[in-house]
C-alpha cells in the first residue's frame, strides 16, 4: 500500500470548524471530524506560516548555533539560525539568508536545500525549510 492509499484510508473528514485565537503568529482552530470507523472527535490545532532554518557550516566544519531565550518553556536554548516566514514571504532561500545575516551575522556564498521539517504535525501546521550554508563571510 501507497502514502495516498494509506491517507485515503485513514483520512479524517471534517464536519465542523471552530475558530479559537487568531494571534500574530498562530491561528488556532478546534475541529470536530469524522474518523473511518464511523465515530466522531474533537481536533485542536494551530496554523503557522512557516519558518527557516540554516545549517551554517564553515571552512573548518564548524556548525554555528545561536543562544536564544525562549519564554514557553522559561529557559534559553542553542538553535540554528532560524525564523518564520514574513507574511506572503514565498522565496524561502531569500528568508534563509536574511536570518542568518540577522542572527549570526554572515551571509552564504553557497545556500543548498535539505528538506522540510514538521517538528509537531499532530497540533501545528508548521513547516521549517532547512538549509546548508556554505562559503561563509
Amino acid at each position: 500500500m501507497n502514502n495516498h492509499d494509506f491517507d485515503t484510508l485513514l483520512a479524517e473528514k471534517t464536519v465542523e470548524k471552530e475558530d479559537i485565537f487568531e494571534g500574530r503568529v498562530l491561528h488556532v482552530f478546534r475541529d470536530t471530524v469524522s474518523l473511518p470507523n464511523g465515530g466522531t472527535s474533537m481536533r485542536e490545532y494551530a496554523v503557522h506560516r512557516g519558518a527557516v532554518a540554516v545549517v551554517a557550516l564553515d571552512d573548518e566544519e564548524n556548525v554555528y548555533l545561536v543562544r536564544q531565550y525562549r519564554y514557553a518553556i522559561g529557559r534559553s536554548t542553542l538553535e540554528l539560525p532560524a525564523g518564520k516566514l514574513e507574511l506572503g514571504e514565498d522565496d524561502k532561500e531569500a528568508a534563509a539568508r536574511r536570518e542568518l545575516s540577522e542572527e549570526i551575522g554572515v551571509t552564504a556564498g553557497k545556500m543548498t536545500p535539505l528538506g522540510v521539517y514538521m517538528a509537531s504535525p499532530a497540533i501545528l501546521t508548521e513547516r521549517i525549510y532547512c538549509y546548508l550554508a556554505e562559503d561563509l563571510t
